[in-house]
């Protein structure tokens, strides 16, 4: 199955995130909390979730029906939260193939003259 590709700022609320739990040392088990992370990294919910759904594929995070997100374990020193590489080479391909359509290259002669 596909894992989903994240957008660059779920990636890096993700990453802000794990730096939180690192740098205070929350225990495996701490609760986190979505309004208290809204506050700290000023964004809304729907951002928060995304950055904890992406630390929980990479099991950082653990969440429970009602019990919401909890540490799972401590993320390691320097680690990233990026999109899958399939998500990454598909959007290359789309690109590559953009670049290559007649219209470009129609428009890329006319700016090169």
């Amino acid at each position: 199955m596909d894992q989903p590709v994240y957008s660059v700022l779920t990636q890096r609320l993700a990453e802000r995130i794990a730096d939180i739990i690192r740098r205070d040392g929350l225990a495996v088990g701490h609760r986190l909390k979505e309004m208290d992370l809204c506050h700290a990294l000023g964004v809304s919910r729907s951002p928060i979730r995304k950055a904890l759904q992406l630390l929980q594929t990479s099991g950082i995070v653990k969440s429970e029906s009602q019990k919401g997100f909890q540490v799972a374990r401590a993320p390691e020193p320097f680690e990233t939260f990026t999109s899958t590489q399939e998500g990454l080479d598909e959007r290359s391909e789309e690109h590559t193939s953009e670049l290559q359509s007649p219209m470009y290259l129609e428009c890329r002669l006319l700016l090169e003259k």
